[in-house]
């Protein structure tokens, strides 16, 4: 039991080191107004969509 926590934990640390080196794995969503929108799987972070890219530190 132990080593399929350890293994749970590696996978996790995994994807956050993913997403905070901005590999995220994108999903495309559509909101009740009909809007689509784009978030991670991973991480939960949205896309601000194209021309709209944060300063660093912003995101």
């Amino acid at each position: 039991m132990a080593l399929r926590a350890r293994r749970e934990h590696d996978r996790s640390v995994a994807k956050s080191l993913l997403c905070r080196l901005g590999w995220h794995k994108w999903r495309t969503e559509t909101n009740d107004s009909g809007e689509h929108f784009k978030t991670c799987q991973r991480c939960g972070k949205f896309d601000n969509g194209p021309g709209v890219t944060p300063w660093m530190g912003g995101g």
